[in-house]
């Protein structure tokens, strides 16, 4: 961990923090909401209740019909979506998954309706599956976006704002500081609601 810095390794696993880690009293500081919601799940996932295994993997191609989605010069990005949930999800089902799929042709699917599919099964993860468009030839990687702990900002917002400090849990944001003193220990961070590849 680094002052300024929003990322935290543990056991070489990348985490991504809500907020900077900053330099006090002589140590590091991690804000609480980290601490509850990033890092205190990772460290001990027995202690989270009411968790039980992911035993389906929801599938969202992205785009669809009307919504053709990025476009490039191989084709558009509903058809790649498409294409790579179903080889994905032919991998998850044989490694013993249920897989369910927002849409397995080329059909348009309202954004709302494709995260309530997945809460119609119970301990299911929804993942949707996008692909970015650029012109250099040398952007390439992963984009992961995941939704923010409550009372967290979004990810590009650097300091919370004043609706994002009411009330976490009943506690006041002024007292949401954690110190960590100990800078040799790394931290990490977990979730991938939507994964989108270029």
């Amino acid at each position: 961990m680094r002052p300024d810095s929003r990322q935290a390794f543990i056991h070489g696993v990348r985490h991504w923090l809500s907020y900077p880690v900053r330099q006090a009293e002589g140590g590091l500081a991690i804000w609480r909401v980290d601490v509850t919601r990033t890092l205190a799940p990772a460290l001990r996932p027995e202690a989270v209740s009411g968790l039980d295994p992911v035993t389906t993997v929801v599938l969202d191609a992205g785009h669809g019909g009307h919504d053709r989605g990025a476009l490039s010069p191989f084709g558009d990005e509903k058809d790649f979506a498409l294409d790579m949930v179903g080889r994905v999800g032919r991998k998850l089902g044989a490694a013993g998954l249920k897989v369910v799929q927002s849409r397995d042709s080329d059909v348009f699917i309202p954004l709302e309706a494709r995260p309530a599919l997945a809460r119609k099964y119970l301990n299911a993860i929804f993942v949707s599956i996008h692909f970015n468009a650029a012109r250099r030839r040398s952007a390439a990687g992963l984009e992961i976006f995941a939704i923010p702990p409550q009372g967290a900002p979004p990810t590009g917002q650097r300091q919370p704002e004043t609706h994002d400090c009411q009330h976490e849990n009943g506690m006041r944001w002024n007292r949401s500081i954690w110190f960590w003193r100990q800078p040799s220990i790394r931290l990490s961070w977990a979730g991938f609601p939507l994964l989108i590849a270029g």
